[in-house]
This record gives structure tokens, C-alpha cells and sequence, in this order.
């Protein structure tokens, strides 16, 4: 299990630096966060910037990330440190699970969604032929800081697609749906998703139960693209589908991106090929359950649904 280390303060960020990272270690930053924050980050080590974009959280796109690392004199000793959102998280996860058989991480992420979610558990993967995360592995980082500082920088589109993991949170557990963004909440969060995970890192059990929400949201990554889609916003639409599922149709908490009804059919293809196929997880009266859907009802209830949203 990842050491959790957390903060609200910006200074705290520098000296969390000073403190951590050593001179042959590699930091692979988010370009974006490099500009906001370079007056918080050392100096002395080497830096890898690059674009938090799924279109490079790819094979190929890890293949050079890795071979820039060894130019710059990476060993099994290096520790790679990922700063920024799920997607640098993720590909600096796998990065380091695999470099030289392997080597320890750190993980700072710097989004919302990625605070309360991805950096937990160790899950790290790249995408293939767009699908969401078919080449990973579980490798879990040394450690994790978590600082709230870096949420004030975030434009509000990101804070949404936060609130699409703790809405899922919300739904799986019994804690109560709410506006305010704190360390406090931050923490209850990352309890919850403990709870899943901890006893089942492999993702055999109930951890599987996390993807609630999941298997529309990653087809609509897919087909329909990241420009319209973040990850939360359609994990927020795959959710709401979820409620529709079991009778239970809510309207949202914020504004979210509509689906296309002419996209269908390539919808539920995306979903069959998939690591989760046309199941779904769902509630009923006695908790979480997996439910298997055949492709005729799976497109009369998106019919439905989407003549609803």
C-alpha cells in the first residue's frame, strides 16, 4: 500500500521536492503544471515535460518516453515521479513497472479526479487502438502526495469531471453527494475506494465493483473523443445511465455532454471489445451486483435513455 502524505499548503510543494527527489531520479511532468508551478519544482533534476493527451497514453508514445529516460541515464535505481492528472499517472505508472523490470514511483497528482481516484490502487496502463487501458499492470507507487493547492489552478470543466468519480462514490456507498472540495472530503474518498481494493488489488472481487459506471463511459471516450469527453463527464453520463438501468432516474448535479443518438451502434461495439463487455454493474436491494446484457437490449435502453437525457 502506497504512503499518503498530505497537504493544502503551495510552499509545502517545494519542500516536499527538496525532500524527495534525488538528482538521478526522473520526473515526468504535465507541461501545463510545469508552467503554473516551475518556481515550485527543483531545478537539479531531470525533467521530462510532456501533454497530458490520450492520445499519448500509448504503446508507442511509452516506447519513446522510455528511451528518453535512458538517454538521460535512467537505471534500476531511478525512481520515476509522475506530476500531473490520471493520464500522466497512469503512463508514468506503467513506465516505471516495466523500465528495467522494474522500478519504484511516486505519484503526485495534480487533478481532482486523480487526487480521489487513479493515484490509488496501483493500477497503471496505456491505451490500445483507443481502447481504455487494455496494456497495464498493477504496480503501485512508494508513495502518493496529495496536496489540495494544486486543485485552485484547475479550470472548472476538470473540477467536473472530478465530481464524475465522487458522484460514483456516491452511489456505491452510502455517503452523501456533495459541492465542497476539501482535504477532509479528499480523504473520506480515498477511504471509500480502500474499501474496495485493499483486499482484492487484482481486480478479481469487489474491486471490480469501482467500475460502476464504467462500461458506457469508456465507449463514449472512445467513439465520440476526449475533446468532448472527459473522463469523469462520461463516467458522470455512464452513471446516470446506471441509475436509468435500475428505475431509479435522477437529474444531474452539473451540466454534462449528451450522446449522440447516430452513434449507437458503434457505442455498443466499442463496449463489447472492451475489457468489460456488455456487463454492467448495478444496484439492487441487496448491494452491487454484475449484470450481462445482450446487444438488442442493451440498444433499446440506450434508445430510451437517450431520448431521456
Amino acid at each position: 500500500m502506497s504512503k499518503l502524505i498530505f497537504s493544502s499548503k503551495k510552499s509545502d510543494i517545494k519542500k516536499f521536492s527538496i525532500k524527495e527527489l534525488r538528482p538521478f531520479d526522473i520526473l515526468i511532468i504535465d507541461s501545463k503544471i510545469k508552467k503554473l508551478y516551475k518556481d515550485q519544482l527543483p531545478q537539479n533534476i531531470n525533467f521530462i515535460s510532456i501533454s497530458a493527451k490520450e492520445k499519448n497514453k500509448s504503446i508507442q508514445y511509452l516506447e519513446k518516453l522510455a528511451i528518453q529516460c535512458l538517454k538521460k541515464g535512467a537505471n534500476r535505481n531511478s525512481r520515476f515521479i509522475a506530476i500531473g492528472g490520471g493520464i500522466i499517472g497512469d503512463l508514468v505508472g506503467f513506465l516505471a513497472s516495466i523500465y528495467m523490470r522494474g522500478c519504484e514511483w511516486i505519484n503526485i497528482p495534480t487533478t481532482y479526479l486523480s487526487q480521489i481516484d487513479s493515484a490509488h490502487g496501483g493500477k497503471t496502463a496505456v491505451n490500445l487502438d483507443q481502447y481504455k487501458n487494455i496494456l497495464g499492470s498493477f504496480h503501485e507507487p512508494k508513495k502518493v502526495y496529495i496536496n489540495s493547492s494544486f486543485l485552485k489552478t484547475l479550470p472548472e470543466r476538470e473540477i467536473i469531471s472530478g465530481k464524475g468519480e465522487e458522484f460514483k462514490y456516491s452511489l456505491i456507498s452510502n455517503i452523501k453527494f456533495q459541492e465542497k472540495i476539501d482535504l477532509s472530503n479528499i480523504k473520506k474518498l480515498i477511504k471509500i475506494k480502500q474499501k474496495f481494493y485493499l483486499d482484492d488489488v487484482m481486480d478479481r472481487g469487489k474491486r471490480t465493483f469501482l467500475n460502476y459506471g464504467h462500461t458506457l463511459a469508456h465507449a463514449l471516450e472512445k467513439i465520440e473523443g476526449e475533446k468532448k469527453w472527459k473522463h469523469g463527464e462520461a463516467v458522470f453520463r455512464g452513471c446516470h445511465f446506471n441509475l436509468f438501468l435500475e428505475g431509479k432516474y435522477q437529474e444531474l448535479p452539473y451540466k454534462i455532454p449528451k450522446i449522440k443518438a447516430q452513434n449507437i451502434n458503434m457505442i455498443i461495439k466499442a463496449m463489447k471489445y472492451d475489457k468489460k463487455g456488455l456487463k454492467f454493474i448495478l444496484r439492487d436491494n441487496k448491494g452491487l451486483i454484475t449484470k450481462q446484457f445482450n446487444q438488442k437490449e442493451i440498444k433499446q435502453y440506450l434508445n430510451e435513455y437517450i431520448s431521456k437525457q
